[in-house]
């Protein structure tokens, strides 16, 4: 081999290692560049995911302080409810202590009462029947009625029971009249 055969066989490999080393710097900046597009794509839909998550996260946070509002609101109406039911509890307390109050009153009203001649509580049934009536005024007072007798238009005697004392009970022993047939003419 020659001095010149030498010489264009390491010029041929430099430039074999030239293109080489282009080829590679190519490809490596190639690889590059769709990594980097790569990152922006994941960047841009991170920005978009990242908004959507601040949205419920405002939406949770939203709700977490509604949520405190009616707790603190159930807590205001059960101590309301427990407040009410403790007054209620010493309305009822006050009001069965007046109500003996007025029970020995009535008591010792009836037993130094000189008309009384039984000397014990007999207007505690009126006294009842009155707090009944003031309670409820639409109520009638309950009258005793013995069972009442007499008879109808016709003729017929018919029987008032107390349950119902103005209305006619059917008799099941009394014939009923004929609809077709009139009665005979009087007078």
């Amino acid at each position: 081999m020659d001095l010149k055969s030498i010489i264009i066989l390491i010029v041929a490999i430099v430039v074999v290692l030239a293109i080489l080393g282009a080829v590679f710097a190519f490809s490596r900046r190639g690889r590059r560049d769709r990594m980097a597009a790569k990152a922006d794509s994941i960047r841009q839909h991170a920005m978009t995911e990242a908004a959507a998550v601040q949205q419920r996260e405002a939406d949770a946070a939203e709700t977490a302080a509604a949520a405190k509002r009616a707790q603190a609101d159930a807590a205001a109406k059960g101590a309301e409810a427990n407040r009410l039911r403790e007054q209620a509890r010493e309305a009822q307390e006050e009001a069965a202590a007046s109500r003996a109050k007025v029970d020995k009153q009535f008591e010792h009203a009836a037993k130094i009462d000189p008309r009384d001649r039984n000397g014990g509580p007999q207007h505690v049934g009126e006294r009842d029947q009155r707090r009944d009536q003031q309670r409820n005024p639409n109520t009638q007072p309950q009258v005793q009625h013995e069972n009442l007798q007499g008879y109808d238009y016709k003729g017929q005697p018919f029987q008032q029971t107390p349950q119902a004392p103005y209305q006619q009970t059917p008799q099941t022993n009394v014939p009923q009249a004929d609809p077709r047939v009139q009665p005979p003419r009087r007078g």
